[in-house]
């Protein structure tokens, strides 16, 4: 018989450390949350967000698979970090709780299967594997699926590469090992908007019903927790003046994703979210087009963008961004996507494009030119910084702060919003130098166009 001092993973924590754990509101907020989903009272996808030294995995990733297992011995679980050997690490301490109290629901560790990325409850199917995110997870399924921040650093959450890897491993090798009525947590700190939890949120939580719980370190309005503004997420470990310090020490930009679960910074953007509430599949009549071409350097796999972003002044004042095309290509490739571009664009659609130095960039304008004869092309030579052609007093972050840049709804919506938020700390920032050479050309008639 199930004791009340061992019904959840935080009980049995508390009890196993003879109440030297006390379980802050946060933990006992989460422990809920599970316990109900795995007793069928509650959703079965879960996203949890909540800041570093935390108890996150000391109860996600410890104590969550080893009651799990104990409690339901017949049933699987996988367990997923950053890197398989982190994930093995926490799936041998979930294995060393049961085996250092053999008691616990009456159950013991296969002698013959108890290595820390594989281990079975013996006498029956139950076991814990663990894997790293985005490696391979053959024969087995799981009732219960964790991933415990699949994201190790900032260097992998600024890649996009990574984040794009991380997403196509949770759809395609994560999700499909969920056995039938199975329970999936996925719980992390927040490194980027694009970050796993992020795309969950956008592209998921409309699809099924994720249950999504943010913990900020400190409170701010509407705090799921019922916490006063400023109040901080666990007081007894991490007290507001400790808080204080870390945020003067990370900054506002980490310190808004890393400690408040907003991977974008709440002071000091140009663009904020806000501004992007609304997306359009009708327009007012077209005054003028401008489809303005950033072209990258080179053709890898962290290389800036070719961009090409076609701005639309309409009859109502208002700017739309109409299309947005994107990719990386090789110089033969680029040339050829550009034309064919221009051909389905019009002639009455400008094309601008910036004149670099010096005499490679006489050349590709010259180049240009020869192939898009009969369009309305021009290089533009430029001598204002990137941030300065954005956040002058007529640029286009001012355009978008009242609420006159409105975007078209297409596939290339959530990248576009995601760098124009994060600007200037974005990876890349190719969208937003074709918007605002777009705006330019538009709006700015004076400005020197060199053939």
């Amino acid at each position: 018989m199930l004791g009340a001092d061992i019904a959840s993973p935080a009980l049995w924590a508390r009890k196993r450390t003879e109440g030297k754990f006390k379980i802050p509101r946060h933990i006992a907020y989460l422990d809920d949350l599970i316990v109900r989903a795995l007793n069928g009272m509650g959703s079965k996808r879960i996203v949890v967000s909540m800041p570093p030294r935390h108890g996150k995995s000391f109860y996600i990733s410890e104590h969550l698979p080893a009651w799990y297992v104990g409690m339901f011995p017949d049933n699987q679980v996988i367990l997923t970090s950053y890197e398989a050997e982190f994930a093995a690490e926490f799936g041998g301490k979930a294995r060393d709780l049961i085996a250092n109290d053999e008691n616990y629901l009456g159950v013991r560790v296969d002698p013959t299967k108890k290595s820390s990325s594989f281990w079975k409850i013996d006498g029956h199917r139950g076991g814990v594997k663990t894997a790293g995110a985005r490696g391979p997870i053959t024969g087995r399924g799981a009732h219960l699926f964790i991933i415990d921040d699949p994201i190790k650093n900032s260097e992998e959450a600024q890649s996009e590469t990574l984040r794009n890897k991380n997403w196509d491993w949770f759809r395609s090798t994560a999700y499909s090992r969920l056995e039938p009525g199975g329970v999936m947590v996925v719980v992390q700190t927040r490194w980027h908007m694009d970050d796993l939890a992020g795309r969950i949120i956008r592209e998921l939580a409309n699809v099924e019903p994720w249950e999504v719980v943010s913990f900020p370190a400190i409170a701010e309005e509407h705090d799921v927790l019922g916490r006063a503004p400023g109040e901080p997420l666990w007081p007894d470990r991490i007290a507001l003046p400790q808080l204080e310090n870390i945020r003067g020490t990370v900054g506002p930009f980490w310190w808004s994703a890393l400690y408040q679960q907003r991977p974008t910074p709440a002071e000091g953007g140009l663009f904020k979210l806000e501004f992007f509430n609304q997306f359009y599949d009708v327009f007012p009549q077209v005054v003028k087009s401008c489809r303005f071409w950033d072209l990258a350097a080179t053709k890898n796999s962290d290389s800036d963008f070719t961009v090409g972003l076609m701005l639309s002044l309409c009859d109502d004042g208002n700017f739309y961004v109409m299309d947005i095309v994107r990719g990386r290509w090789a110089p033969y490739e680029r040339d050829r996507i550009i034309k064919q571009v221009a051909q389905l664009d019009g002639y009455n659609v400008k094309i601008r494009m910036e004149k670099e130095p010096g005499a490679s960039g006489e050349s590709l304008i010259d180049s240009m030119g020869r192939m898009l004869t009969g369009h309305n092309f021009r290089g533009i030579r430029s001598k204002d910084s990137k941030m300065a052609r954005v956040n002058s007093i007529d640029g286009i972050a001012s355009v978008a702060g009242v609420g006159r840049l409105r975007l078209r709804k297409g596939h290339w919506t959530r990248e576009f919003i995601d760098e124009l938020i994060m600007f200037p700390n974005a990876q890349h920032d190719d969208q937003v130098d074709a918007l605002s050479g777009a705006y330019k050309a538009l709006t700015q008639e004076k400005t020197v166009y060199v053939a």
